[in-house]
């Protein structure tokens, strides 16, 4: 726990409360989401097997977080490809997932008002190997 004596500092002492305390109101209003994802799988060969998929989600979170707080995409699409190694135990899996690019505009920060109605876009996109064996 930290706490403030007579902070000098009169914006910082805002943020936290002006009262010393370090108690702040981050104004996260959390929701319930819904979510939807539908994938589709097909074995190309006995030893290989080729998968997609897109997931939509609702974002849980209102009101006006940091930037970079939250990050959410609605969107996700999906790529898979394995190969079952049959005859030496060991199995291949690559897949690639893209969170399509998403535009956020924050609302009026309670926290800091230099954050009130800052524009961001992201994208993320990842690139996943893996190899497992049985025994």
């Amino acid at each position: 726990m930290a706490t403030l004596s007579n902070p000098s500092n009169e914006d910082l002492g805002s943020m936290l409360g002006g009262d010393g305390s370090t108690t702040l109101d981050l104004d996260l209003n959390w929701r319930d989401t819904l979510s939807l994802s539908m994938a589709w799988e097909k074995d190309l060969t006995s030893l290989h097997t080729f998968r997609t998929g897109v997931g939509w989600s609702q974002n849980p979170v209102g009101g006006s977080p940091l930037p970079g707080l939250v990050p959410f995409n609605r969107l996700h699409l999906g790529l898979g490809f394995s190969r079952w190694g049959k005859t030496d135990g060991g199995d291949w899996h690559f897949s690639f997932v893209a969170a399509l690019p998403e535009t956020w505009t924050t609302g009026s920060n309670a926290v800091l008002s230099d954050f009130s109605g800052d524009r961001y876009t992201q994208a993320d996109y990842a690139l996943v190997v893996g190899w497992s064996r049985t025994w």
